[in-house]
């Protein structure tokens, strides 16, 4: 039963943006999802060479497995409409309703939260626009470049030498399309228990904000800026892309040792330089980084990647080759083995199209539907089935968080898995961490702070701590006594490294059979690459992102966050709730095989075309667009500001911002094709336009005249935002070693069950009792005996506090 069946979805929204992409997960986990689409249907349908039925390969990429129905002409009959379609939803999916998104004004207004709120109140309405709906940008025209100008992602990406650059894929939409799957699947498991729907409201730049946090801990804490670095790492080397015969591989190491470098030196040929006193240790290298890539990149260009890439991996060194897009989707692991690519048929054609797969393996491996994307209303208005009405005060907030009585057990380390645990905490669940003694990995690593790392604490609140000595028999019979009390599980270890400890699904399902395990790897426990190191960068060169992220004069550069890494914890939340729906429903838990690859494959759908229906070979491009010009970033006095004219009639709004009547009026530049053909020219004027502005007033006098535009903002702009606080994405707490620390907060604004941080992390087996009691009903007779045999640890955080005072004093 696939987890979504009987969802049913009225998705409003046009392009390839996240509201549509929301739209696609959804009708991949079963739901039934109907399109609503003005007259001239969703532009995706007509931007590419048509196939067999007319519609665009794009639209039928993000559209398969959906319903469509066509828009009435008349205001009354809209409305009709409209209310016959809310009625008959559970979920109303909506993206952006500003000017120029293609939404009828008495639509945009039926869909205003408050009047939502009263008319449907037992309904989940779910808007995802770049800046939000009641920010102080809400007005403002926004796409997926301004997203990543706004939200940090832009500035920390690309070469020094060089000016900030987008990613190559639409990593913001498609961030914010699985925050919205969770959010939505939160506010459905609400309104299963007290019949009562909500509004929320997404931002796509709150999106992205809330994954800064490996940048956070050195600005809160020195005031230093992240900055471009390339491929590089800023405290391992070697640490880059590196030359091949054929194309480039990345190779990384480590921190923490010399075993990475002696590896590497026994690899390429040079045991000589293992101990040399030049490069023994890991701050040596990183100081000297030019010459260690240089022996590095020496060997690499006598072999092939594969060649490169093979003899790394085979002695354990996290590597990979930088594939282009459709090497990858070629390759028989993303096509067969994960099921990434599936194949469907198009009404009128001969052969089938290549769809995207799910993402997140919940359950069934390939979405439900056999359907392409629909023809345009084709879907009759459904009828509804009578529900129950919730009074307005159910749909305010103050009920029980979604996932309230949710008992989670994370046994992770550092990103993904510990990222998710606490967004399933922001929702309500219990989580517990379980540690060994010496505490997870990220403890110790980086700047400390309270006596773990900043970044710790960034990822790891609200939770409980548990300190058990799992390789201990003792220890791992606590774990699985654990686990037979708990909903979900969640870890990110290498794939079998549980199952070797008897911590595997296998063992932890047969005891509790309603348990959702959740493994987050990088490329899947069902696998052609189970044995690879998945650094997140390998992981980013593994999935075709990287291959076209960066100016086409130069080399290609992965996202500057780690963005394979972030996005597994997003996808892990949605696919937890997801299992949880579907175990309801059945009695029956599963195991979730995610893989950071499949997400980040799943991110690289906007090249598709260009793969199967086009030149079959995407390149990087840069801050250009071939849908839009001009689309580029442009010096201002203060840095950079991003603009894009997404269409004729926003350049027109924008060239009388530039350059008056003349330059709306100059032939060369009247339709996007002829401005592609002019696009220098086009740029020095804008350039020359920008040179005498500030980022800030530059992108206010474009979106005063509704053109997408915002400063390439630094992180010290974004945390300094008053909207940024507003919004709740940076917000303090207090810790009782380390004191009052910024944290960054959760970007779902849910109106009836709003997530919270629940404070900062937990000191290390601060709760072993207390768990102990709570889940297992242990006393102190059977707990302090664990302690003094060091099964356990028991910590009292008061303690710690007192003798931090009794220091500073």
């Amino acid at each position: 039963m696939p987890a979504c069946e009987g969802v049913k979805v009225v998705e409003i929204a046009s392009g390839f943006a996240a509201a549509g992409l929301c739209g696609q997960l959804l009708a991949g986990l079963g739901a039934e999802v109907v399109k609503l689409e003005v007259a001239a249907g969703d532009p995706l349908r007509t931007a590419g060479h048509p196939l067999a039925d007319g519609n665009a390969y794009a639209f039928h990429l993000l559209n398969a497995g959906k319903d469509s129905s066509m828009l009435r002409a008349d205001a009354p009959a809209r409305a009709q409409q409209l209310q016959a379609l809310t009625e008959w939803a559970d979920v109303v999916l909506v993206g952006e309703t500003g000017a120029g998104a293609g939404i009828e004004p008495d639509v945009a207004a039926a869909l205003a939260p408050e009047r939502f709120a009263a008319q449907w109140p037992t309904r989940v309405l779910c808007a995802i626009s770049t800046f939000g709906r009641d920010g102080a940008r809400a007005g403002w025209a926004g796409n997926e470049f301004v997203a990543q100008a706004m939200g940090g992602l832009m500035a920390c990406t690309g070469y020094p030498e060089r000016a900030p650059v987008r990613s190559g894929t639409p990593y913001a939409a498609h961030v914010a399309a699985l925050f919205g799957l969770q959010a939505i699947l939160a506010g459905l498991r609400a309104r299963e228990r007290d019949g009562a729907g909500q509004v929320i409201d997404i931002g796509v730049v709150d999106c992205l904000v809330a994954l800064l946090g490996n940048f956070i801990p050195s600005f809160f804490l020195t005031g230093k800026e992240p900055k471009r670095i390339g491929n590089r790492h800023t405290i391992a080397a070697p640490w880059n892309i590196y030359p091949t015969k054929d194309g480039y591989v990345v190779i990384c190491t480590g921190t923490g040792g010399s075993h990475w470098w002696k590896t590497i030196c026994g690899v390429i040929g040079r045991e000589d330089l293992a101990l040399d006193p030049r490069y023994d240790v890991e701050a040596k290298r990183v100081e000297r980084v030019d010459e260690v890539d240089a022996i590095v990149g020496e060997w690499t260009q006598r072999h092939t990647m594969a060649e490169a890439a093979g003899a790394m991996s085979k002695v354990g060194i996290p590597a990979g080759e930088i594939n282009p897009v459709e090497a990858m989707l070629a390759h028989p692991h993303y096509r067969a083995t994960r099921a990434l690519v599936v194949e469907r048929s198009v009404p009128g054609g001969a052969r089938s199209v290549q769809l995207a797969g799910l993402p997140i393996k919940v359950g069934a491996w390939e979405p439900p539907s056999g359907r392409a994307g629909p023809a345009l209303g084709s879907r009759p208005v459904p009828r509804a089935a009578a529900q129950a009405r919730a009074t307005t005060a159910l749909f305010s907030a103050g009920r029980t968080p979604s996932l309230k009585g949710i008992r989670v057990l994370e046994f992770g380390s550092r990103t993904s898995a510990p990222m998710a645990g606490r967004m399933l905490a922001d929702l309500g669940a219990d989580v517990v961490k379980i540690e060994p003694r010496k505490g997870e990995s990220l403890r110790g690593a980086g700047q400390q702070i309270g006596g773990s790392s900043y970044l710790f604490h960034i990822n790891n609140g609200g939770k409980r701590s548990v300190v058990v000595e799992h390789t201990t028999d003792a220890g791992r019979e606590l774990v699985v006594k654990l686990a037979a009390q708990a909903d979900v599980w969640i870890e990110n270890l290498a794939p079998g490294a549980l199952d070797k400890l008897g911590l595997g699904y296998k063992h932890l399902g047969a005891g509790n059979p309603r348990l959702v395990y959740c493994s987050i790897s990088g490329f899947g426990y069902r696998s052609d690459f189970a044995d690879a190191k998945a650094f997140d960068t390998v992981v980013q060169a593994a999935c075709g992102g990287m291959y076209i992220t960066g100016y086409p004069d130069h080399l290609p550069v992965k996202i500057g966050m780690s963005s394979s890494d972030l996005a597994a914890g997003v996808s892990a939340v949605g696919a937890v709730l997801a299992a949880l729906r579907e175990r309801d429903r059945t009695g029956a838990g599963m195991h979730i095989d995610l893989a950071m690859a499949d997400v980040g494959v799943w991110m690289t759908q906007n090249a598709w075309p260009e793969v199967f229906h086009g030149s079959g070979h995407p390149q990087r491009s840069g801050n250009r667009s071939a849908e839009a010009c001009p689309h580029n970033i442009f010096a201002v006095r203060d840095g950079f500001v991003a603009i894009a004219a997404d269409d004729d009639a926003m350049w027109q709004r924008l060239a009388g911002l530039v350059g008056g009547p003349a330059l709306r009026a100059d032939g060369r530049f009247a339709t996007l094709a002829s401005r592609l053909a002019h696009i220098d020219a086009l740029e020095a004027l804008i350039t020359h336009w920008a040179a005498s502005q500030d980022g800030a007033a530059a992108a206010a006098a474009c979106q005063a005249v509704q053109v997408c535009a915002a400063p390439v903002r630094k992180l010290r702009d974004i945390v300094e935002d008053a909207d940024v606080r507003a919004r709740g994405l940076v917000m303090e707490v207090d810790h009782p070693l380390g004191g009052r620390m910024k944290v960054l907060g959760n970007p779902l604004r849910l109106s009836g069950t709003p997530t919270a941080v629940g404070g900062a992390a937990p000191v290390l087996g601060e709760h072993t009792a207390e768990v102990l009691s709570e889940w297992l009903h242990l006393g102190r007779d059977r707990i302090d005996p664990l302690a003094a045999a060091g099964v356990i640890v028991l910590a009292d955080p008061r303690a710690g506090a007192a003798a931090a005072d009794a220091g500073r004093k």
